[in-house]
């Protein structure tokens, strides 16, 4: 979905910018913009929730569990004490950090 989106703005922007550069301004300096926004974002926004801790240690689970609503999988939490940051992680149905 975030490729198809990112190839629609891309279209858009290129659309608009052949109608701009033919002297059909009009609106299409606005769906221009709007385009070039969405780009942006796009590219923006994926590093924005990838993990900047390459180290597996300090990891431990936190007991939270959750069902993922998209994929539908069992999910775990995990809390790195020395960076503050959380993770979160399918889990195997043998998972041993399950509670009880």
């Amino acid at each position: 979905m975030r490729r198809g989106l990112f190839l629609l703005a891309i279209a858009f922007a290129c659309i608009a910018a052949w109608q701009i550069e033919g002297g059909n301004v009009g609106g299409w300096f606005a769906v221009a913009v709007a385009a070039l926004i969405v780009v942006v974002a796009l590219v923006i926004e994926r590093p924005r929730y990838r993990s900047k801790s390459t180290s597996v240690a300090g990891w431990r689970p936190t007991g939270e569990r959750f069902v993922d609503p998209v994929s539908k999988e069992e999910t775990v939490v995990y809390y790195n004490d020395q960076t503050g940051e959380r993770e979160y992680r399918v889990t195997p149905d043998d998972d041993a950090t399950r509670p009880g």
